[in-house]
């Protein structure tokens, strides 16, 4: 339940260098983080763009980190108590997190704070003017689903909103009838499935 990450769960020797994941992680747990759960070492050029989900010290790159480098981060972040950030739950230093950015709207930088140079928020816009932002940010995805099956995926760009005729069809299914569930169609800013 504790220390899980995108990449790496625990890590307290060697380095993370230019990873991106972009799946979800959800745990009851602690340390959880979109690039490391708990890093003792370095994390460095890497980007996030997922969901996250825990009990306490969740960050958009690392639950628990010490060395953070020039990372990317667009989360969000669904359940979480304590020590929840868009680039970190929580850190050894702040003078050891340099150059992270993420978009802001959720979480602030490390536990709630951003700081400059160091955990910053930017607008969408001002994000994907930076140089080396991987592409996974360039789109939004609404994803449905029925019976845990995929029917469609729709690529949005950020803030678009999507039109209702646009909505794929509910796939039939004998003697029954079915809906998506509401929701919010308009100013969509991140994936939802």
């Amino acid at each position: 339940k504790d220390c899980i990450g995108g990449i790496a769960g625990e890590m307290s020797l060697g380095s993370i260098m230019e990873c991106l994941n972009s799946g979800d992680i959800r745990s009851d747990g602690s340390k959880i983080g979109g690039i490391a759960g708990s890093s003792s070492s370095s994390i460095r050029s890497s980007s996030s763009k997922c969901t996250l989900s825990g009990a306490d010290k969740i960050g958009g790159i690392a639950g628990f980190g010490t060395t953070i480098t020039d990372c990317r981060s667009m989360i969000k972040i669904e359940d979480g108590e304590n020590y929840l950030g868009s680039i970190a739950g929580t850190v050894d230093s702040i003078e050891e997190v340099t150059g992270c950015y993420f978009v802001e709207g959720e979480a602030a930088g490390i536990d709630g704070i951003s700081y400059s140079s160091h955990a910053e928020s930017l607008s969408y816009e001002e994000f994907m003017c930076l140089e080396e932002t991987p592409e996974i940010f360039e789109k939004l995805y609404l994803k449905f689903e029925a019976d845990g099956q995929p029917v469609s995926t729709i690529a949005l760009n950020y803030g678009e909103s999507l039109p209702a005729s646009a909505i794929p069809a509910v796939p039939e299914k004998n003697g029954k009838v079915g809906t998506w569930e509401a929701f919010d169609r308009t100013d969509i800013t991140f994936d939802q499935t």
